[in-house]
């Protein structure tokens, strides 16, 4: 995947991860919280994600219904299937 460059929130490192998932085949995007000085942790975080089309055509998004938890065994969450992978390529979507 494409991993972006890290941004701090509230004094945590994250970072997006987007790729292409072969086996459905779409576009997946995930967010990480790759860095942690404790064993133990854990925070729950709301996010949402927007692929903005250059026209203006309609954005694509999609957003946690709830806060995920991220902590010391589960620090990657986000969407397989944020869109088809047809989707990404076809200028009139």
């Amino acid at each position: 995947g494409i991993y972006s460059p890290t941004v701090e929130i509230l004094g945590l490192p994250w970072n997006l991860d987007v790729k292409k998932v072969l086996s459905t085949p779409s576009l997946g995007v995930f967010l990480y919280h790759r860095i942690s000085d404790s064993d133990i942790w854990s925070i729950d975080v709301s996010a949402e994600f927007i692929l903005i089309n250059t026209d203006e055509v309609k954005n694509i998004q999609k957003k946690f219904d709830r806060p995920v938890t991220f902590n010391h065994k589960t620090s990657v969450q986000g969407f397989s299937d944020f869109c088809e992978w047809k989707n990404v390529l076809d200028e009139q979507k």
